[in-house]
């Protein structure tokens, strides 16, 4: 299943551009700021702080956090949300 998934990920996204690292960078400083607001240990936590090099969530939401500041702004503001998609 997560080789299907990269494999659609990466014919359906976009290259990134060094503005997109840097948007995609700045907003995941974001994702592990409101990651410290829930509590330790709990598993929305736990995801918060490994998805960034998780995969394929990590390409996936490297993707929306430099390109869709809407999204971005609703996966940060509910981060258990963000887990059960």
């Amino acid at each position: 299943m997560v080789s299907m998934a990269r494999e659609w990920a990466d014919g359906v996204m976009p290259p990134f551009t060094a503005g997109d690292r840097d948007a995609a960078a700045a907003q995941w400083d974001r994702w592990h700021e409101a990651a410290l607001d829930l509590p330790e240990g709990a598993p929305e936590r736990i995801f918060a702080e490994t998805a960034r090099e998780s995969d394929p969530a990590g390409p996936l939401l490297t993707h929306i956090l430099a390109h869709s500041p809407y999204l971005t702004h609703c996966l940060i503001g509910d981060l258990p949300f963000a887990r059960e998609l």
